[in-house]
């Protein structure tokens, strides 16, 4: 058995490794400045929902439209919200779940597709029309299939010169951060010096699912892919939060959700329940320290204390 000890002793080194690591926490750079107009350079949010089952909401943009909201009536001005077009099909009782669907959704993965550069086209044209310009930063928020539709555009946003065609009929953009919301991810094309935020819980069990099952229906397809609940690859870019209790279609509407959107861009921001380190409960500010650790080293975010079962 172990000691009482021995244990104080293993948190208290925990507790020293957190404090006097040379690594800070990582948060957010203050809102850039443009070299042009040396003013605060305007960020905008595009949302972008997922695609359409006969399970879903009978709106197919709901969750593009609900997110707008929320984040509007935490103070995000109208004008710097995008809700893009949903261009998944429509399901219904003769097709539960389109096989376009799968299909584009595989192809969303991939940058040189004809999907990627429909999406890319769509985008401009919404950018565009709102008066975005080359050097704003642009925020990309996807539910499901839409955050790994926001990935394959940031890289083709950061790359367009590769693309000639493509680049013809559209501009580069400044893209910041893509944030997915309870998203299955296939490829990670994401360039190094955009952000990358990964929402999972481990209640979503959509993202779970495909993640088992996608890849038996993309090989006899003809997509040699793999899918996962996590992004593949990630690198020094990417942060996974960590949210319990998130059902797939409800990522739009939880308040911590929308709260930590927002937060990503607030340098220093944690989680309400981080301030409950000076409180007199031993489990909670051990479990602080922890995701301390955890955030600094691995890269993975608690954004919920410790759950009693």
């Amino acid at each position: 058995m172990i000691s009482n000890r021995k244990v104080w002793s293993g948190c208290a080194l925990l507790v020293i490794l957190v404090l006097s690591s040379d690594q800070p926490v990582r948060s957010d750079e203050p809102k850039a400045v443009s070299p042009v107009t040396d003013k605060p350079r305007r960020r905008v949010y595009l949302l972008h929902s997922g695609l359409h089952t006969i399970l879903s909401d009978p709106a197919k943009n709901i969750a593009a439209e609900t997110l707008k909201e929320g984040l509007r009536k935490r103070g995000v001005a109208e004008k710097d919200l995008i809700v893009l077009e949903n261009p998944f099909p429509y399901a219904s009782w003769k097709s539960l779940l389109p096989f376009e669907s799968l299909t584009m959704f595989f192809e969303a993965a991939e940058p040189s597709s004809k999907m990627s550069h429909d999406a890319y086209l769509r985008m401009h044209k919404a950018l565009r029309a709102h008066g975005v310009g080359r050097t704003d930063d642009v925020v990309w928020i996807g539910h499901s299939a839409g955050g790994q539709i926001g990935m394959t555009m940031a890289h083709l946003a950061r790359n367009l010169w590769k693309f000639p065609d493509l680049a013809k009929e559209t501009s580069a953009y400044q893209f910041d951060m893509v944030i997915t919301l309870g998203a299955p991810l296939e490829s990670n094309y994401l360039p190094p010096e955009v952000k990358l935020r990964n929402y999972y819980s481990a209640e979503d069990v959509v993202v779970r699912w495909v993640a088992k099952i996608g890849p038996w229906v993309a090989y006899p397809l003809g997509y040699p892919t793999r899918i996962g609940s996590v992004p593949a690859r990630f690198g020094a870019n990417c942060m996974i939060r960590c949210f319990g209790g998130i059902e797939h279609p409800y990522w739009d509407v939880d308040g911590r959700v929308l709260d930590r959107i927002l937060g990503e861009t607030v340098a220093g921001f944690r989680p309400a329940w981080h301030a409950r380190l000076g409180v007199a409960s031993w489990g909670l500010s051990l479990g602080e320290f922890m995701c301390r650790a955890l955030e600094g080293e691995c890269q993975v975010s608690f954004e919920d204390p410790p759950r009693n079962k």
